[in-house]
């Protein structure tokens, strides 16, 4: 299968830049949503916050139905382009153990962490599948191996209507049996309704590495992505029943799918220093995305944030927060980094 991307729109390291671009653009976002969690009443069982903000709440919402479908949408790209490109997870074993040490191992050791420095009572099930923020590594891992079984089936040579075909079927399946679940009233723990929630993702990633959708006048894209975002911000404010349904679903795969044509159009000629900030971002998300809800945890239960900036100034107090995490968050994942090679 030949390579759907030209020699420009590969980094030196070997990511594809407009991918790793929208991987950090995810991950900024998933950084600002928990530190807009307080101010917007969305942590009331851990910080108690008076009078939230129904506008943080609404925007917040938004946001983290948008940053992690493209997360996911990401992942299933690079899955694709690693078993097409680079040869990688074709041994069952190698796969397995590739994806427990980055996924399951920092959630076990991180859950550790939480149980240590946060007096915070979980339930079993939370504990088992990702204290907070970690249920996002098993619910990946699941998806991974989901998606292993039938990845030689997906990549197969086939037209861009087949292919298309078959990941509208899956997304559709997927929903389906999302709302069998949630009928079922067993789910005590959210965790097969999160796999089932962003399976649907992660194979249209998959598809669009086969057949990558490239518009030729990119301001006509971009006014499309802009009325797609439009769209996705009604079905989660306005037509409220939308939120988890097909229509919302449909509009946030054509974000995912458009976005990231559009952002293969960013040349960053000389700007070195722009690049390097990209490329250090995506280089240590994992470890940035483990860390940043921690410290904000902590800033919460041993500090005054919440008295003395976050509940008398809470737009600022998130601006403070998200500028405070963040670069601290960045510098200890590159020590942590730097650190392991050494080793």
């Amino acid at each position: 299968m030949k390579g759907i991307h030209s020699q420009n729109d590969h980094q030196p390291e070997g990511r594809l830049m407009s991918v790793s671009i929208f991987r950090v653009i995810s991950m900024l976002m998933i950084i600002l949503i928990h530190c807009m969690c307080f101010s917007a009443g969305y942590w009331d069982e851990y910080f108690h916050c008076p009078e939230p903000s129904r506008a943080l709440h609404d925007l917040a919402a938004i946001m983290a139905a948008l940053a992690l479908p493209i997360f996911f949408f990401v992942s299933g790209f690079l899955n694709a382009y690693n078993y097409v490109e680079k040869g990688k997870y074709r041994a069952w074993p190698s796969f397995v153990a590739n994806k427990f040490k980055r996924l399951i191992l920092p959630t076990v050791i991180w859950t550790v962490i939480y149980l240590m420095i946060l007096p915070f009572r979980y339930p079993l099930t939370e504990v088992l599948t990702g204290i907070q923020h970690l249920w996002f590594l098993p619910v990946l891992f699941s998806v991974f191996i989901l998606v292993r079984l039938i990845t030689p089936w997906l990549v197969r040579e086939r037209t861009a209507q087949a292919d298309a075909a078959i990941a509208c079927a899956i997304v559709i399946a997927c929903y389906l049996l999302y709302l069998v679940y949630r009928r079922c009233e067993i789910h005590d723990s959210l965790f097969i309704g999160r796999v089932l929630t962003y399976l649907g993702y992660f194979v249209v990633g998959m598809m669009a590495y086969k057949h990558r959708l490239a518009l030729r006048n990119k301001v006509l894209e971009a006014v499309l992505v802009l009325f797609l975002l439009a769209c996705h911000a009604a079905c989660l404010t306005v037509f409220v029943s939308l939120a988890h349904g097909l229509v919302n679903i449909f509009v946030t795969i054509g974000i995912c799918v458009f976005a990231l044509d559009l952002l293969s159009a960013i040349k960053f000629g000389n700007h070195s220093q722009i690049y390097s900030v990209f490329n250090g971002l995506d280089r240590n998300g994992m470890d940035i995305y483990l860390i940043h809800q921690v410290l904000i945890m902590l800033l919460y239960q041993y500090t005054g944030v919440k008295e003395s900036l976050m509940l008398p100034h809470p737009y600022l107090g998130i601006a403070i927060l998200m500028l405070t995490v963040l670069p601290v968050s960045w510098a200890l994942s590159e020590m942590k980094r730097r650190l392991q090679s050494r080793l």
